[in-house]
């Protein structure tokens, strides 16, 4: 059965993303393609994943095919709480992990950018570092984690 052409971009966004794990632990990518079916939300990515922390969603399309106004506001929505939003197609599919590198460390660096001139404050029994705000500077594996695996 021949394949369409979207079909060939997620193929081949696939195989990228799937070669990002190849870098682990330096980096790693995990992702999953919701099937929505009438049983989830309308609107989703076709791709949602993490990547080295930052969440991502990426929409497929083929030729000169744009994202309907639901995918364009579910993109949106992406965006604004920080995650990485892409639309990929056949002229930019070859640049979908470095655009994901990109966007990712641009992400992270709000998390870590600080002046060094800041001061510790003890907390608890914690000391804790702090820019020279006054913010809190908290570790981005510390705002990012919330699956912890057993002991």
């Amino acid at each position: 059965m021949a394949m369409t052409p979207e079909g060939k971009v997620k193929k081949v966004v696939r195989k990228y993303l799937d070669s990002i794990n190849d870098d682990w632990p330096d980096k790693y990518c995990y992702y999953f393609m919701p099937a929505t079916g009438g049983y989830g939300k309308s609107g989703v990515p076709d791709i949602v994943g993490c990547y080295n922390g930052t969440f991502f969603g990426i929409e497929l399309k083929a030729g000169n095919n744009k994202p309907t106004p639901l995918q364009k506001k579910n993109l949106s929505q992406i965006s604004m709480a920080h995650g990485i939003a892409l639309v990929i197609n056949e002229k930019n599919m070859d640049y979908v992990v470095p655009l994901l590198e990109v966007r990712s460390r641009e992400i992270r660096k709000l998390y870590r950018d600080y002046d060094d001139e800041g001061k510790t404050k003890v907390v608890g029994d914690k000391e804790i570092k702090m820019t020279a705000k006054g913010v809190p500077l908290i570790p981005f594996h510390v705002l990012t984690s919330i699956y912890k695996p057993e002991d």
